[in-house]
Formats: C-alpha cells, sequence, structure tokens
C-alpha cells in the first residue's frame, strides 16, 4: 500500500560526523512539521527557506554542550538537517538547511523540548555578510591567478597614509612624497575609490622573488582632458639589470613615453608609444622579456571604455629591442613624483610571466555586458557557493551593468532584478538556485488542479490593486531611463487613476530600458484576480502526489473548472513559494502564487501562444446564442490565417468559443465553364449579372470575363457578402489597349443596385496610364471621391491587382502589378457614411468614344478577405445572442515577451 493508507514515511535526519544520521524517532509527532520555501505573499525577494520541529530532549541528547549526549561535539552550529517523505516506492527529499540554535526549554522534568529552526542558506548569506571587494581587485588578488609576485589595489580611504596588499609578504605602498589623494577617484566602475597622484609619490617594496626573464606590470591609470605643462612620471620600476630604472611618462603633447636609464642614470631607451590619452581611462602596461643578452620591451596600453564584453579594444603597444642590456629583478615600484594633478591610478600589479594577466579584460570593465545568468554563475564559483542556474540558450538571461562593490547576496540579487528571473533555495541540497526570464515564459503547466473535481479548497481571489502599476519607469545604473503608461483599458491612468513605479535597475544598456518599462507596465497592469494561495491536501487527494511533490519555484499551475461565479476560464499562476505540512499520515502543501497569466507570451511553435491575434477583430453581423458560423471581420491588420492550427480558443465578448475552422465567406477561383454569366462562385453563393445581354458574360479557364458591345455601357456582376464592411481583392486584365476614350473595370463593395454602390475604377486611358478612380453612386448620381495616378504603365493583357475597402465610414482603394509586392499604403482613402448595401462585386464601363470593337474587360482570383466565416463550437463557458461589433479575439493572446 502507498500514503494516506500507509504513514507518510516523514525522515528527520542531521549531517554528523560525515553521515546522515536518522533521527526521526526522536520528533515529537504532536507538532507537525513545517517548511516554507520562496517568496511568500509576492515579497520583492526570496527569503530564506525554514523547516521548524520539536524534538524529544528528555535524553538531554540535544542539548549543545551536554557530555552525556551521545552527540556531544558533533552537534553545533548551522548543523545541516534534511527532511524526506515517501509516499511511495520513492523517498523524496523536502528540505535541506542549516540548524543555528539548539533552545532547550522544559516544563517539567517530563517534558523536555528543543524547537528547532533550520534555515536555508539564504540566512546565512544575509547575515553579516561583508561587501565582495571590486572586479579588479577580485581578479589580481584570486588564488588562482597565478604569476603575480606584488599588488597593491590603492582602494583605502581619505585619510590613508599607506596603501595595503592583499598579498601575503606584501609591504604596503606608502605615500613618500605628500600631495597623494587617498579615495579621490570614484567614477571607475570595475574599482572602489583610487587616488590620485597630485603633486605626491608613492612607493612600494617588491619582495624577492625568482627571475623568470619575463617581468609584466600592469596598472590602471585615468588622465584629465588637459595635458600636462611639464612631463609627467606615472610609475617607475627600480631593479637590479643593467637597465635599472625605467619610467612610464605622461608628455606634454598627450603621449605616453617609456625611458630606460642605468644606475649611473644613463638614458638608454627613449619611445613614445599608444597615442594621446588625455581624457581617457586605460590599463597601462610594460613587458619585459630577456632574451639573450638583448631586452625585447613592449609598453602598451588598453582604453578601458572602448573595452567591450563581447570584442574586447584594440592594443596599442609599441614593442621593440634594447641590445645589450638586462633587465634583472624588480626592487621597487614607484607612482607619480612630478605634478600629476588629477590623474588618477590604482590597481599596481607586477608578474613574473606575460601570460600573469590573461582573461582579466572583462573584469577591467567590471563583466559589464555579460549575461544575468553568466554573472550568478560566475560569483557562485568565485565564492565556492554552489548554484544550479536554469536557463534556455536560445533565449539568453538579460546582459547586467557593471559589478559593484556590494554582499554577494546583495550581486547575485542585482543580476536576477534586471533579468526578472527568480533566484531561490534548491529543495534537495544546501544550495542556490536560479531561473532566468526566459524560462518562465509559456511553459507547459506542472500541475493542473481540477476545481470541478473537489482537488482545490473553496479557492479566495483578490481583486485589489496590490501589485497595479499603470505607470512606471525604468532607470538604469548610471545611465538614462525610460518610461512607460497605460493610457487606455480597466487599469489605464484615465480609469483609476495613477499607479507610479520607479526602480532602478542594473542593466547594461540603456536601449534595455523601454523594453524593461513595458515589461513591467504589462505586469502591472494585468487585469484579473490575484490568487495568493492554492491549498492542496494530498492526504484527501492522494493521486496527486506525484503531480504536486514536483512542482517546484517558478512552476506554471492551472486551476481548470473553476465554480460558475468566478470567470469562467482556467486560472493562470506562477508558484512564487509553498508552506507544506508534514504529520505522519498528513502532507498539506500551500502554494503561494502569483499571476501566470503575464507570462503567457508569444512562443514559437506552441499551440496555443504560437498563434498570432489579428490587430483588430469584430462580428460583422449579429449572431444568435445557437449559430455555428460567425460572419468574422478584420478591422486592423491581416485577417485570419485559415490555415491556422485548430481548434482556436476565442473570445466573443465574453463568450468563449472554440473555432474549428476558418474560410473566406465568398471566393472564387472561375475554374468552370460558363456561358450567358457566371454561374455559382466556389464559396458565396449564385453571381448576379446587371447590363448588356447574357452573351456579354462569360467564364472560362480560371477566368471571368464581361464583354462591353457598346461604347457608355456598364456591365456588372454582384454576389452576398456577410455585412456591408467588406475588404475585397481581384485581379483584372484589359486584353486591348484603349482607343477613342477609355474603358475601365473595378471592384464594387455596399452594392444595392445599379444606382447605389462604391466603386474602385482602375480607368485605362488612351495614352496607356491607369487612373484609379473611387466614386459613389446614390441614387443614380455618381460622385468622383478621389483619383490616384498609377505608377506602371498599361500593357495589353497584363494583370494588375486591386484590393478596396469598405469599413464603417472608410472606403479606400490600392492597385498594383500582380508581379509586385502589395504597398503598404492605401492610394484612396475617404471618409463617406451613405451607403449601406451588402453586396460585392466587380464593375465594367466604357467612356462614350471609346472605338474598340467589344473590348472585354477580364477577371480572376476574386475573394472577399474579410469578413471570414468561423465554425464554432459554443457553450465554452455560457451562449448568447451577440450583436454586430462583438470583439473576436483570442483568449489567450500571445504578447512579444521582453
Amino acid at each position: 500500500m502507498a500514503f494516506p493508507d500507509d504513514p507518510l514515511g516523514v525522515m528527520v535526519e542531521l549531517y554528523l560526523g560525515g553521515a546522515w544520521v536518522d533521527i526521526t524517532t526522536d520528533v515529537y509527532a504532536r507538532t507537525p512539521i513545517v517548511i516554507t520555501r520562496g517568496r511568500q505573499d509576492e515579497a520583492a525577494r526570496v527569503d530564506a527557506g525554514t523547516c521548524s520541529l520539536v524534538l524529544n530532549n528528555i535524553s538531554g541528547r540535544y542539548s549543545l554542550r551536554n557530555p552525556r549526549s551521545d552527540l556531544f561535539g558533533l552537534l553545533g552550529r548551522n548543523t545541516l538537517l534534511r527532511v524526506s517523505v515517501k509516499p511511495g516506492a520513492v523517498r523524496l527529499v523536502r528540505f535541506v538547511g542549516e540548524v543555528a540554535a539548539w533552545p532547550v526549554r522544559w516544563g517539567t522534568p517530563y517534558d523536555v523540548a528543543v524547537s528547532i529552526t533550520a534555515a536555508g542558506i539564504l540566512r546565512r548569506l544575509g547575515q553579516g555578510a561583508a561587501p565582495l571587494q571590486s572586479p579588479m581587485f577580485r581578479e589580481f588578488a584570486s588564488p588562482a591567478r597565478t604569476g603575480i609576485t606584488a599588488y597593491w589595489p590603492l582602494e583605502e580611504g581619505s585619510a590613508a597614509t599607506e596603501f595595503a596588499s592583499p598579498l601575503m609578504g606584501i609591504p604596503p605602498m606608502r605615500i613618500t612624497t605628500a600631495g597623494i589623494k587617498p579615495g579621490a577617484y570614484n567614477t571607475y566602475a570595475a574599482s572602489d575609490a583610487l587616488p590620485t597622484l597630485g603633486d605626491g609619490a608613492l612607493t612600494g617594496t617588491v619582495p624577492t622573488y625568482s627571475v623568470t626573464g619575463e617581468t609584466s606590470l600592469r596598472l590602471f591609470a585615468s588622465f584629465p582632458d588637459q595635458a600636462p605643462e611639464a612631463e609627467v612620471t606615472l610609475c617607475t620600476l627600480t631593479g637590479t639589470g643593467t637597465v635599472a630604472r625605467w619610467r612610464l611618462m605622461w608628455k606634454t603633447d598627450g603621449w605616453l613615453a617609456l625611458l630606460g636609464h642605468t644606475l649611473a642614470g644613463v638614458q638608454v631607451e627613449a619611445v613614445a608609444f599608444g597615442g594621446d590619452v588625455r581624457g581617457r581611462r586605460i590599463s597601462l602596461g610594460l613587458e619585459l622579456v630577456q632574451n639573450g643578452a638583448n631586452i625585447e620591451r613592449r609598453p602598451y596600453f588598453i582604453d578601458i571604455d572602448e573595452y567591450t564584453y563581447a570584442g574586447g579594444a584594440l592594443v596599442y603597444a609599441a614593442p621593440g629591442t634594447i641590445t645589450g642590456r638586462t633587465v634583472g629583478r624588480i626592487t621597487h615600484i614607484g607612482l607619480g613624483g612630478d605634478t600629476a594633478g588629477d590623474v588618477a591610478v590604482g590597481h599596481v600589479a607586477l608578474a613574473t610571466a606575460v601570460t600573469a594577466y590573461a582573461s582579466t579584460g572583462r573584469a577591467m570593465i567590471g563583466w559589464a555586458g555579460e549575461t544575468a545568468g553568466t554573472r550568478l554563475v560566475r560569483l557562485a564559483a568565485e565564492e565556492t557557493i554552489p548554484l544550479a542556474y536554469t536557463g534556455k540558450t536560445n533565449a539568453p538571461s538579460a546582459q547586467v551593468g557593471s559589478q559593484s562593490v556590494a554582499t554577494f547576496l546583495d550581486l547575485v540579487q542585482d543580476a536576477a532584478a534586471a533579468d526578472d528571473g527568480l533566484l531561490y533555495e534548491q529543495r534537495d541540497a544546501l544550495a542556490l538556485a536560479y531561473r532566468s526570464r526566459p524560462t518562465l515564459y509559456t511553459q507547459p503547466a506542472a500541475l493542473t488542479l481540477n476545481y470541478a473535481a473537489g482537488e482545490v479548497p473553496p479557492l479566495e481571489p483578490v481583486d485589489d490593486d496590490q501589485d497595479v502599476h499603470n505607470d512606471v519607469t525604468t532607470q538604469r545604473e548610471g545611465g538614462s531611463s525610460a518610461r512607460a503608461v497605460r493610457e487606455t483599458g480597466p487599469l489605464s491612468v484615465a480609469t483609476i487613476g495613477r499607479y507610479a513605479e520607479s526602480t532602478t535597475v542594473n542593466l547594461f544598456a540603456d536601449e534595455q530600458c523601454e523594453p524593461n518599462a513595458w515589461w513591467k507596465l504589462h505586469r502591472g497592469t494585468w487585469d484579473a484576480p490575484r490568487y495568493p494561495s492554492v491549498s492542496v491536501a494530498l492526504h484527501e487527494a492522494p493521486h496527486m502526489v506525484a503531480a504536486v511533490a514536483a512542482v517546484d519555484i517558478g512552476a506554471r499551475l492551472v486551476v481548470a473548472n473553476p465554480p460558475p461565479w468566478l470567470p469562467a476560464e482556467q486560472i493562470e499562476l506562477l508558484a512564487e513559494g509553498y508552506t507544506e505540512t508534514l504529520g505522519p499520515r498528513t502532507w498539506d502543501i500551500d502554494f503561494m502564487c502569483s499571476p501566470g497569466g503575464p507570462w503567457l507570451v508569444a512562443t514559437v511553435d506552441d499551440p496555443v501562444y504560437g498563434v498570432a491575434d489579428t490587430d483588430g477583430s469584430q462580428l460583422a453581423a449579429p449572431v444568435t446564442a445557437t449559430a455555428t458560423s460567425l460572419p468574422v471581420l478584420t478591422t486592423a491588420g491581416p485577417p485570419w490565417a485559415t490555415a491556422a492550427a485548430f481548434p482556436l480558443a476565442l473570445s466573443v465578448g465574453a463568450e468563449q468559443v472554440t473555432a474549428t475552422g476558418i474560410a473566406p465567406a465568398v471566393a472564387d477561383a472561375f475554374n468552370r465553364t460558363v456561358t450567358g454569366g457566371w454561374g455559382t462562385a466556389d464559396i458565396g453563393g449564385a453571381w448576379t449579372a446587371s447590363g448588356g445581354t447574357t452573351a456579354d458574360f462569360s467564364v472560362t479557364g480560371g477566368i471571368a470575363k464581361t464583354v462591353m458591345t457598346t461604347a457608355n455601357a456598364v456591365r456588372l456582376c454582384a454576389i452576398t457578402a456577410p455585412s456591408p464592411d467588406a475588404d475585397v481583392y481581384v485581379d483584372l486584365s484589359f486584353p486591348l489597349l484603349s482607343t477613342g476614350a477609355a474603358q475601365s473595370g473595378g471592384l464594387m463593395t455596399r452594392y444595392t443596385d445599379g444606382s447605389n454602390l462604391y466603386t474602385a475604377r482602375l480607368i485605362a486611358n488612351t495614352n496607356a496610364t491607369f487612373t484609379l478612380s473611387l466614386r459613389k453612386r446614390l441614387l443614380g448620381v455618381e460622385t468622383t471621391l478621389a483619383n490616384y495616378t498609377a505608377p506602371f504603365p498599361h500593357v495589353a493583357g497584363a494583370w494588375y491587382r486591386l484590393r478596396m475597402q469598405s469599413i464603417g465610414t472608410a472606403t479606400r482603394a490600392r492597385v498594383w502589378q500582380v508581379t509586385d509586392a502589395e504597398p503598404d499604403v492605401w492610394h484612396i482613402d475617404v471618409a463617406d457614411p451613405d451607403l449601406t448595401g451588402s453586396k460585392i462585386g466587380v464593375r465594367g464601363f466604357t467612356t462614350s468614344g471609346n472605338t474598340n470593337p467589344s473590348p472585354p474587360v477580364q477577371y480572376r482570383s476574386f475573394r472577399l478577405a474579410s469578413p471570414q466565416l468561423f465554425t464554432v463550437t459554443r457553450g465554452t463557458t455560457y451562449a448568447a445572442a451577440q450583436p454586430a461589433g462583438t470583439a473576436v479575439a483570442l483568449t489567450h493572446s500571445p504578447i512579444a515577451p521582453l
């Protein structure tokens, strides 16, 4: 048997002496075990998970300093605790944490207990943590970086008189000449505040090291916009070689120079390099390699503000050879000594290998431009903190800005906030976990609860304004900002007033601010009730144990078939955390949830959210409560795809329906043979011909034809559309060039009879040009509404495509050659409210004076693009008669993700 017929199989263990020890028999069953994980009540950040339970301590076994206890010397601060259950064949770990305190309480000698609360790793990381050092400090002082012999960050405060080294055995660099201003330069993102040289000087002693034949210097330097009046010494290396002193100088023309002198002061090297550094921030370097009797020297610098995370930057270098000289061992490094003013320096490092600074470039820019996921993984590895990262290779997390000087926890939470992902604790290990934002998009439901089947206790929706933000500003740290405001809709500023939110986020680029603000606005104006908690009693629903137990932070939850007094659609939730209560035969889980709907975004290949909605659709005509064919008019953007992935869940006003097919209301490819008329269209019914005789109308081989046997004559064919609103296409051709006077053919909309219609006439002029003319016939009086001269000539027998729309009071038209793409502008667009007929069709005309012998007008590929006929199943929620103009949209209309 299995739970709940058998007990839940709760096991509590402590990690003692290198092994897990089962202490379940000492856990009081009278007090349930309570576990909390994740974010509670949509808090801003995830709290440390906890597990509380009570231990029987009558024997004194859990008294921390009791020498009579068999656990004496093993129990202590932050002892690991693990809780698991075995509801079936597999044991499931539900919590791993640290017990920081062992409080003993008693009322009588027969009731002695220790009430403990174990906590996840976030508690320890957030308690009394010191800020991590700057990215440059961490990079040069890293134990993993070999070859660096001496290093001084120079990040001390403004009152410092010496500058310590983080490397063991390296004496401080001291101020030897007054004028140094510690902590005066604080605009370098990869560093804490650095000194400016002023008129002062610093000297550091380099401990004795084994000479390798390679010497490599690196330091940061920032230069003011004005070059010095006299040459300035930036850095001096003093050593034991025949070139006993090396000086890096800043010249009066703004260039850098390297000078080399013997012990006697004789100059043996002088080279300018790199270019003008006024106003620049650089990583300055010098490589000295002993090559036999010669020195290969290479002064260089990298412009920090040119450096990018992905592409690096150009190295400005001047390699060369000094013959017959030696480097020896460097004994001292000096900084300044002249009037350097506001030149700032820092992170002075000396190495015995030219490769010692490999892969330090990204730290040099504070890792600006790396993704949030990369930062989290890197920082966790550097601090040896276990972290499980879940991301998508085809959808990386957001790029973040420079890494600041802050605690580890602040840095990782800063990165998570930039990405809008979830940072939390692992369930089965003392470790962190992170889910990137893209992994939260349109994910499969981890758990579906059927309310109608009693799988959920009564729900308590909260329809409040706790999370409403309809005016959102995103500010990039140290950069620009962007604002997004909801101007219309149920949660807009105009409807409920202004709910402003402004957040500063460590984004990489200013361009990220606008989409970030709109994403926050999307989430802050999601118009749906909140369900802060959803509870499941697994001892009452054992068939759900496996599914519920697998739900972790960030999972999608769905409550299907809600009660009739709630909105009919399924309830979409995101699991932010949970509280679970364990007893011998009971297991309750209370999920803390936030709205999941905002995370259901457009996703390629998803059967629901991979389908694009139109920009606007509505019923073209009223429908009854039992109608299964709905005429749907697209009022903006392209019409619905007839080859959509069916079924489609649609909302028709407040009613939900399921569409199983979409077809044109009228379409005709003319693949038939008819004389004396046009017969019946492929879709839409029979054509009605008017003008001339029946012999003037025929269909054959995919072409419908009207023939003008006399001048000043009209030939038209009409067919009934679902509504006066229509969007119609047709191809047409004039086999003869016009002689004597023009001939024309075109489309009709809102046709009632020959005296009441709109027509878009394509007029073939006698000079082989085309005029598109939009006209109205009202009570037999024809009025020209607008004309357009086409940019292409009339070629006899060539095909041209005409599109005409009458929607609301707007009637518009455009024309193009069928070999070209459809234009994205209307050539004619007028407002006219006079006509309301609901037939469409074609109309040809020859002007008086036309001398063509019985000129034909040919048509093909006639189709009504909109309205379309939707075959639907009603009663998904309820069915009701719906008036014309009722909005039609995807029930789950996808939006673009951040």
